[in-house]
């Protein structure tokens, strides 16, 4: 194993209710791919991580537009992105979906270790904010 620092890079999760486009390569996957490259020339322990998200009021609309399931259009569009990034060659270590075993298992380890360290905790706390800002 080399000996540089340990270095988890994700990117953004796109839906699974549409095909990926040039804007979630050009904004997302591949300036974590560049940097997950430089990181491991440079001699760090990278692990580079996405995948497809499968929650979300976008996902279950088109799935019943579609009349199928969440699950059904998931593998569907799953397997799509994961094809469009291995057609522009990005070195994912782990592209999964967030409906995995593995990855909810994993979300609630870190966010466990996360409230142990005082990293999150429960409260309030007064945030500055525009007043007179509307859209």
């Amino acid at each position: 194993m080399k000996k540089g620092k340990d270095v988890i890079i994700t990117a953004a999760q796109p839906y699974a209710n549409n095909e990926l486009h040039l804007g979630h390569m050009l904004s997302t996957m591949l300036p974590a791919d560049v940097l997950a490259r430089f990181l491991r020339v440079n001699g760090n322990n990278v692990l580079f991580v996405s995948g497809t998200d499968a929650h979300g009021t976008s996902i279950v609309m088109e799935a019943l537009r579609k009349g199928k399931g969440v699950e059904e259009l998931l593998k569907v569009w799953h397997n799509m992105h994961k094809s469009m990034c291995k057609s522009f060659n990005i070195s994912f270590d782990v592209f999964g979906t967030t409906h995995s075993y593995k990855h909810s298992k994993n979300v609630l380890k870190i966010t466990r270790a996360l409230i142990k360290e005082g990293v999150i905790r429960r409260g309030e706390e007064e945030i500055p904010y525009c007043t007179h800002f509307s859209i």
